[in-house]
């Protein structure tokens, strides 16, 4: 809708207002436009419950919205204004409880069905850590302890927010930093052993990232002493460190989770898996190729201020130096590099 709005106002208006502009308009029209088609939903079925409500004398009360208010007639416009709110309220309220229902429907459901046979089972175990690093990214990775010719299946709610790949026994959960979700691990064995089934759960945390305003350092901010520190691929080892160690102390408290942040994009783009990124409150993939990770990179360092802009932008210019292909081998080792360059920073 907005697309086709946004090409009848340039074929209207030309040349004589920039991009961003129509685009406004655009959006504003649509709205205005959902809303007039409210206004006529609302109408519509005010003119039902007016037609259906009108009683056979014409000195009875009317109902209005199917409720008798008042001793007199009530005027069609009440039916209109309450019409009207009852589509806004679907209009917004519905899409919201439909999300929860997909959400815990499902877990809560397949959870029921675990628990109310739970009398027959004995617990499966769950190995790993059911709580990620803080400060480190929010990966949970956990392995079921089964018998062989077991089949095993992860359940976790609730689901919104998280992300979660299984291979039989092993399960790997990314979340939101400061979430908590329940875990689900249900056993299947094998025909003619008792019990047939066995079931655990438990609760699993992911650890807060560092604060994205931490309190101003009341010191002067100085560079550390600088230690031995290895060129690394394409010297961009010792230039991160050099970049970071100089920053201010309030941005310093990024080192720990952005040397992090490129040593697990470095081994995805390596597993040809979907580089992963967490940002504030949700979790963006990219593709594993040279540009998903320079995407991947722009959407982690932008958040995290003018000094971060200032160091992607440069690592930018040292990846057009000659000695940089530009190959997906590249771009494993230079994102190596920075990472360990960073981790030196105190």
């Amino acid at each position: 809708m907005q697309k086709i709005l946004l090409t009848l106002l340039k074929s209207l208006l030309g040349n004589a207002i920039n991009e961003e502009t129509l685009a406004q308009f655009a959006e504003y029209l649509r709205r205005m436009l959902y809303r007039g088609v409210d206004v006529l939903i609302a109408a519509a079925l005010a003119f039902a419950i007016q037609w259906f409500n009108a009683p056979a004398n014409p000195d009875d009360v009317i109902l209005a919205m199917g409720l008798p208010l008042g001793n007199a007639n009530i005027d069609p416009t009440t039916n209109v204004v309450g019409s009207f709110a009852l589509v806004t309220l679907l209009r917004y309220v519905a899409p919201i409880l439909l999300k929860l229902l997909g959400t815990w429907f499902f877990p809560a459901l397949v959870l029921l069905f675990v628990l109310a046979i739970s009398g027959q089972s004995h617990a499966t175990e769950i190995q790993g850590s059911m709580n990620s690093i803080t400060g480190k990214p929010p990966i949970i990775r956990l392995q079921a302890k089964v018998e062989s010719d077991s089949r095993c299946f992860w359940l976790v709610f609730p689901m919104d927010n998280i992300d979660m790949e299984t291979n039989g026994n092993e399960c790997q959960i990314v979340g939101i930093p400061g979430s908590s979700h329940t875990i689900v691990l249900v056993e299947l064995r094998k025909e003619g052993v008792n019990p047939a089934q066995s079931q655990v759960q438990g609760t699993i945390s992911f650890g807060t990232t560092p604060n994205p305003n931490p309190n101003p350092n009341p010191t002067p901010p100085h560079p550390n002493p600088n230690p031995t520190i290895p060129d690394g691929a394409f010297g961009l080892t010792k230039w991160a460190y050099a970049e970071v160690a100089n920053m201010p102390h309030s941005d310093k408290a990024y080192a720990p989770s952005v040397a992090n942040f490129f040593k697990q994009a470095s081994e995805d783009l390596k597993a040809s898996r979907p580089i992963r990124v967490v940002i504030t409150d949700k979790v963006q993939e990219f593709p594993s190729n040279p540009t998903g990770f320079q995407q991947a990179i722009t959407a982690y360092i932008d958040p995290l201020g003018a000094q971060w802009g200032a160091f992607k932008a440069k690592l930018g210019g040292e990846l057009r130096k000659p000695a940089f292909t530009k190959t997906p081998a590249d771009y494993i080792a230079a994102g190596m590099a920075v990472s360990d360059g960073i981790a030196l920073v105190k």
